[in-house]
This record gives structure tokens, C-alpha cells and sequence, in this order.
């Protein structure tokens, strides 16, 4: 679950003060009727249209609803569900039933509804708003925000404006056959599910296929580097130790795309993870390149006996990624700092750097795949955004909690909370 500055317990009952303009809520309606009526692939345009409404609101999650029983059938964001999990009992079962759009200003307060379970923690107000075409149900378009009363009566209107595009994109698969009966609007949703696996299966895919070829120049390289009857110059020793950092690199990336499908993941093999030894692994991974970019790395002592159940390769991976941010966004001569504590029935660890912060209005933003702070071609900082994208889904497969805070020129600090013991399994 994703905890952020917008969904604190402290935050204010106010609409979200970034709310769109009228120019904003133009270009959005205006791209997706392009999209309804142009020749992209229907299935193409239909999970555009999701991406960009959500980039545009910036929304916790977006997903499309359609059968009986109500399943899913797509998301944008949140936490990865299934395709064909059925909806449960919810704002958007009052949606389809009474065949208007109903909204909760603030769902922990209400607590009449609860949030759907593909929304992370950092949801706070819900929309679910009907699609229909020519006066029949095809299915519903479920909204999540960060924030309380997130959706003003302009939204509304936006969204459902962004509904009945929908709704057309759908029927364009049986115009020219005569009806839009439920088997046509069945094969319409299933080429849409197909597009969205197929985008799974080409990551995986490609991460196969780079990442064998990268292991064998790392080997040789090492061997190369480690043979004492070289003759190799220092000068020649620095290149190839650069050569390898690269390489190094580019594994990361390939790893973390590969994290990226984790729709066909197992759940995490837990296991007892001393989390003393475990951060030990993770600082000495760095230990080399921090010396290099001057960066001083501390960590607070941890209790010798301080330990948590988890899948012990993700929570490497996302101790991993955090320092890896953190590092990287540092300035020569700052310092990072890890903490490990017990509480309560948790384990919080603390990630906290001197870097360049992040603005809060994109606070609610860093956690989506390939979301970059400075999405610029020329931006500063490496990288393709995927980093905290992986640490989430980590931290949601544990039932965990992540949250961050952060400000502009002085640095970051992300907070995680683990569970000691193997979450129970809600009936």
C-alpha cells in the first residue's frame, strides 16, 4: 500500500488545490475523442484514454468494469489486480445498479464504502460513473483519488464526458454488424485484456534477451580484472571498472522491468530475514560506487536480533532501489543515512538523503512506472523511472505501507513499514 503526503491522516478535507483548469479538461476531452474517432487500434485507444485521464487528474487508479457479475476488466495504477476479478460490494455496484455516477468525498471518513482493493492506501475519495451505449449498460469506469473530495462537479462532468468516448471506443468494435450485442462487447473487452498481457509478455521478454548476453561481458570482464598475471595499465584497470559499473547498471534496469509484470508473480516466499545482515548486503553492494561520487553512507545501529518474514530477493531488491535513489540524487559530499527500527508489529526502515527533494504536488506521482521528476530528454539524472515503481509493488506484495517526505533542495526521506510475521489472509 502507497501512503503519501496527500492521503496523511493530517490532511485537509480541501479539494486538491492543483485542481484542473478548463484549458486542462478541454485538451483531455479532446484528445480521446481524436482517439474514439481516429484510426488508432481500438484496444490501443481505449488503454490511452485510461493513461491519460489518470495522468491528467493525477488519480491513484483508473479501472473499467464490465459482466455479470461486475469484474475487471482493466487498470491504470494502483495496485495490480487480475483481469476478471470480480468487483465487490462498492460504490461501483451502486453505479451500475442505480445507472448514475455516485462519488464519496472521503472514504475513510464515510467508511460506507470501502475502496476497491486494486486502489492503494494513498486513495481518499472515489467516482464510479456508468458507461452506456444507446441507453444500455456496457460497463463502469471506476475512479480513485488521493485526495479528499478530489473530484469537483467540473470532473464530474469531464469524466463523464470521458464515459461516453469510452463507450464508443467499445461499440466500434461491432459497428458494421449490425448490433451491439453482449458476445460483440465481449470480444471488444477481451482484445483489450490481450493488449495489456501482451505488454507484460514483451518486458518479460525483452528482459530475457538482454540480460543473458550482459552476464557474460560482466564475467568476462571480472575475469579479466581479477587475473593477477595481467599486465593491465591503471589507466586500462579504471576503464574496464567503469565498463563493469555500466554493465551493473544496465542489470539493474533489466531487473526492475522485469519486476514490472508481476501479474503471474507467486507470492513472496517468506522466510526469517535478519534485517541487520540483510542492509549490510545492501551497503556493501554501494560501498565502491559511493566512494566514487563522495557520498558518506550511515547507518544507525540495528538491533542485532531485530528481524522480519519476507520474500528475502525483494526486500534486497527494494532496500536496493531506495539506496540506489538516494545515492544518486545526492550531491558530492552529502550523506545518506539508513535506519532500521521494531514497531509495534512492524519493521520501519528509513531511507533519508541531502538531494534534490521533490515538489509536493508530484509526491502523489514518483510511484508510477517510468514517472520521472524532470521527464526532460536533458534531465540531470539517469534512469527510466522504474526504481520506485518496483519498491511499491514490493511493499504492496508484503501488505506493507511506504510513504515519503520530502522537501525542495534539502532531500528526501522514505519511510517503509514491514511486517514482522506473514500477513493473515483475509477471508
Amino acid at each position: 500500500m502507497t501512503r503519501s503526503e496527500p492521503g496523511a491522516d493530517t490532511m485537509t478535507t480541501e479539494p486538491d488545490p492543483s485542481k484542473l483548469g478548463t484549458d486542462a479538461r478541454l485538451t483531455l476531452i479532446g484528445e480521446i475523442s481524436r482517439m474514439a474517432v481516429g484510426d488508432m487500434p481500438s484496444a490501443r485507444a481505449f488503454f490511452t484514454a485510461l493513461e491519460r485521464t489518470l495522468q491528467t487528474f493525477c488519480l491513484d487508479v483508473i479501472a473499467v468494469y464490465a459482466g455479470e457479475p461486475l469484474s475487471l476488466r482493466m487498470q491504470v495504477g494502483g495496485v495490480p489486480a487480475r483481469s476478471g476479478a470480480v468487483v465487490p460490494a462498492g460504490l461501483a455496484l451502486v453505479a451500475a445498479i442505480e445507472g448514475k455516477a455516485v462519488t464519496s468525498k472521503d472514504l475513510r471518513a464515510e467508511q460506507r464504502w470501502p475502496a476497491p482493493p486494486w486502489a492503494s492506501a494513498a486513495a481518499r475519495s472515489q467516482v464510479a460513473i456508468p458507461i452506456a451505449y444507446r441507453g444500455k449498460r456496457v460497463g463502469v469506469l471506476d475512479l480513485c483519488s488521493p485526495w479528499v473530495n478530489g473530484f469537483s462537479k467540473a470532473d464530474l462532468d469531464t469524466l463523464g464526458t470521458v464515459a461516453d468516448f469510452l463507450a464508443v471506443i467499445i461499440a466500434q468494435e461491432s459497428w458494421g454488424k449490425g448490433d451491439t450485442s453482449s458476445p460483440e462487447l465481449q470480444r471488444a473487452y477481451q482484445r483489450l485484456q490481450e493488449f495489456s498481457e501482451l505488454k507484460a509478455d514483451i518486458l518479460r521478454n525483452i528482459s530475457h534477451e538482454v540480460r543473458t548476453p550482459l552476464t557474460l561481458i560482466k564475467g568476462h570482464l571480472e575475469l579479466l580484472m581479477e587475473d593477477r598475471t595481467s599486465t593491465l595499465l591503471p589507466e586500462q584497470r579504471k576503464a574496464l571498472t567503469a565498463v563493469c559499473d555500466r554493465v551493473d547498471d544496465i542489470v539493474t534496469i533489466v531487473d526492475r522491468t522485469v519486476s514490472l509484470s508481476p501479474v503471474d508473480d507467486p507470492a513472496p516466499a517468506y522466510e526469517k530475514i535478519l534485517v541487520g545482515e540483510l542492509l549490510r548486503e545492501v551497503i556493501e553492494t554501494f560501498d565502491r560506487r559511493a566512494r566514487q561520487m563522495t557520498v558518506t553512507l550511515a547507518v544507525v545501529p540495528v538491533e542485532q536480533d531485530l528481524y522480519l518474514y519476507g520474500d528475502a530477493d525483494k526486500i534486497r531488491q527494494l532496500c536496493y532501489n531506495l539506496l540506489d535513489n538516494a545515492v544518486k540524487f545526492s550531491p558530492d559530499g552529502g550523506q545518506v543515512t539508513i535506519q532500521a527500527m521494531s514497531e509495534g508489529a512492524n519493521v520501519h526502515l528509513i531511507f533519508a538523503d541531502q538531494g534534490i527533494g521533490i515538489p509536493e504536488r508530484q509526491l502523489t506521482q514518483i510511484f508510477e512506472t517510468f514517472y520521472q521528476i524532470d521527464g526532460s530528454t536533458t534531465r540531470r539524472f539517469g534512469g527510466l523511472g522504474l526504481g520506485l515503481t518496483v519498491v511499491n509493488r514490493i511493499v504492496d506484495a508484503h501488505k506493507g505501507e511506504i510513504w515519503v517526505e520530502s522537501e525542495v533542495d534539502r532531500g528526501s526521506t522514505f519511510h517503509i513499514l514491514l511486517p514482522k510475521h506473514v500477513p493473515q489472509v483475509q477471508s
